[in-house]
């Protein structure tokens, strides 16, 4: 994970951009949720202003609370989009959070005090097994008018950008 970060930091560099990775765990009682806690994330910092840092720090610490629990025993409303983008294996892009319910993304109201605006969610797949590891979430405060091209929905080859990575790398991102 903390390769595939590494990786995408350059082509974020001139956007102010928070990345976080929700890694699958279980509770003592056998519940499973997705969570950021002791998890690599990174953030570009080239040109950001102070409130872009404040804010980024801010939905970093809640979401670094937050649990997405996507066993049975969960309802739609919890599963969020880590838990969605987990469940099914499918991206989720959205160039205006403001257009997500409560319903769909539970840490929306926190987000929009952070400023966040952008939000993109990428299941990482295990090569070997075809499972999905984990959830990669790319937030930004940048409006959707200036940031980069491959992160809108259509992604053109923006995919086989996840599939290189030294030999020992054995994570995807599939279409």
């Amino acid at each position: 994970i903390k390769y595939v970060l590494r990786r995408c930091l350059p082509y974020w560099l001139r956007y102010p951009t928070l990345f976080q990775f929700w890694a699958p765990t279980m509770t003592m009682e056998g519940r499973s949720y997705l969570t950021t806690q002791n998890q690599p994330f990174a953030l570009s910092t080239f040109d950001i202003r102070i409130d872009d840092v404040k804010g980024f720090c801010g939905y970093r610490m809640i979401s670094k609370d937050y649990k997405f629990y996507m066993d049975r025993e969960s309802s739609d409303e919890q599963l969020g989009v880590p838990g969605r983008v987990f469940k099914h294996g499918f991206p989720e892009f959205r160039s205006n959070i403001e257009y997500y319910s409560i319903k769909e993304y539970p840490l929306r109201d926190h987000a929009l005090r952070c400023q966040v605006k952008l939000s993109s969610a990428i299941p990482l797949f295990d090569l070997s097994t075809h499972l999905c590891v984990g959830v990669l979430e790319i937030v930004s405060t940048t409006p959707s008018t200036e940031y980069p091209s491959f992160l809108d929905p259509d992604w053109g080859n923006f995919h086989n950008y996840w599939k290189v990575g030294p030999p020992t790398h054995k994570l995807a991102f599939f279409f």
